[in-house]
């Protein structure tokens, strides 16, 4: 018995230290993939061929949020995208609603692509 013992916890200890490699392993590459998708979506933004266009940038951004929490809310309303609580997304999207449904709203869409990007890297 002691014998049987003393094998269960030879084991243990090897089992204990490969979960924890592989645990590390999972959350570095998590950790890289994310990084990587940011810089994907933040060059998409940079290399908008029209920087004026509103639907695209609106496009960009909620593609950026549906790969990051792995749903799609790509035909999300404002109303679907409020619940995500997220107050900087929810007020960015309401400034391309703005600047796409009227034809008085001059928004500079410089700065919702730059405000685009920094919801892009603060997202966690």
């Amino acid at each position: 018995m002691q014998i049987n013992n003393m094998f269960l916890y030879s084991i243990k200890i090897p089992l204990i230290i490969l979960s924890f490699i592989i645990i590390n392993t999972i959350i570095i590459i998590k950790y890289k993939d994310k990084n990587n998708i940011k810089k994907k979506y933040i060059s998409k933004l940079n290399n908008l061929k029209n920087k004026n266009d509103i639907q695209e940038i609106s496009k960009i951004i909620r593609l950026y949020i549906s790969e990051e929490i792995n749903s799609n809310i790509t035909t999300y309303t404002l109303e679907d995208i409020k619940k995500l609580n997220n107050k900087d997304l929810t007020k960015l999207m309401k400034k391309c609603y703005k600047a796409e449904f009227s034809n008085n709203y001059k928004q500079n869409t410089i700065s919702i692509i730059n405000e685009a990007k920094e919801l892009i890297i603060s997202w966690k």
